[in-house]
């Protein structure tokens, strides 16, 4: 099962179209964003060989996930930048994270691929979120697609499934529309 998505701006015109896939698996969900567009109007960190954990990708081009188990507070954020680098953070409610960044494996795990000026691809796995034991099984999972564009006269753009709010903010669990039902486990 493949579930496909077009991102909307938080503020209209847009020089850029963005959608994301994805694809849950027995023990991953595979994420695909696709950006559409003049890309010499944005910021794109360039690849990094150094690539790894990175904190505050938020500031530059970057895409996002979040999830949360319905019925939840809790929830995790991952960030994913062009450069190869990533975040993986976890929250106990809103905007108040666990005590420190988690660092998940992801080493390598995200694949970049630039089309052409306009067409740029970022695909990443990443392993189910942890769930309460106290959770029925199967359980649905809340998630959100977001992406944050920095274009190169320092103005920046909002993207998300959904925008919850008078202002962007991805953390509102209002923006969590998509949602997946776990039967991984039945598989």
């Amino acid at each position: 099962m493949r579930l496909h998505h077009q991102l909307l701006p938080f503020a209209q015109p847009s020089l850029f179209a963005l959608s994301a896939s994805l694809t849950p698996t027995h023990d991953t969900l595979q994420v695909v964003f696709r950006l559409e567009g003049p890309q010499g109007e944005l910021v794109l960190p360039p690849e990094d060989a150094q690539a790894g954990f990175r904190d505050e990708l938020w500031k530059s081009s970057c895409f996002e996930m979040f999830t949360q188990w319905q019925d939840e507070k809790a929830y995790e954020e991952w960030n994913f930048s062009p450069s190869g680098s990533w975040a993986h953070y976890g929250f106990t409610r809103y905007r108040e994270r666990s005590a420190s960044p988690t660092s998940s494996g992801l080493a390598h795990a995200i694949q970049v691929q630039r089309e052409s000026a306009h067409s740029l691809l970022l695909s990443v796995s990443i392993p189910w979120p942890a769930r309460s034991e106290a959770l029925p099984f199967p359980h649905t999972l809340r998630y959100g697609l977001s992406t944050v564009l920095q274009r190169r006269d320092g103005a920046y753009e909002y993207w998300a499934l959904y925008h919850a709010a008078s202002k962007a903010d991805f953390h509102d669990e209002k923006s969590f529309i998509g949602e997946i039902l776990e039967d991984r486990l039945q598989s």
